[in-house]
């Protein structure tokens, strides 16, 4: 599978407000006839999400674009990107399509995207 790079005219850091890291799930709980659930681990890597959140401008939206819809696949390929927490470079997947949503009227816009960290 090949990686793709992040492209360089886009933002390289993600933006302090609307970062949020969710850890990924390891365990499987199941119920036993009395007493609390058996816990065990069943996944020794997670698969962590990350939500994060660019800014670009308008002249920038049509590359954002088609960047994930065709360099990307739609989201499927997967791209390398500064860790935002850890400052290392790593290999993100989009979760679900981004969203973008104007920052005012001056032609500069707001990217929310939803990453899973690949391991």
């Amino acid at each position: 599978m090949a990686i793709e790079t992040w492209p360089t005219n886009l933002q390289q850091l993600i933006n302090e407000e609307g970062f949020q890291i969710e850890f990924g799930e390891t365990l499987i709980r199941s119920d036993n006839d009395i007493g609390p659930k058996k816990v065990r681990r069943r996944f020794t890597t997670p698969v962590d999400q990350y939500s994060t959140v660019i800014n670009i401008f308008q002249d920038d939206a049509a590359f954002f674009r088609n960047f994930f819809n065709t360099t990307l696949n739609g989201g499927a390929t997967p791209f390398y990107f500064t860790d935002p927490f850890t400052g290392d470079e790593e290999v993100f997947r989009f979760s679900k399509p981004p969203t973008i949503s104007p920052i005012g009227s001056a032609g500069y816009y707001r990217v929310t995207m939803n990453w899973e960290k690949i391991q």
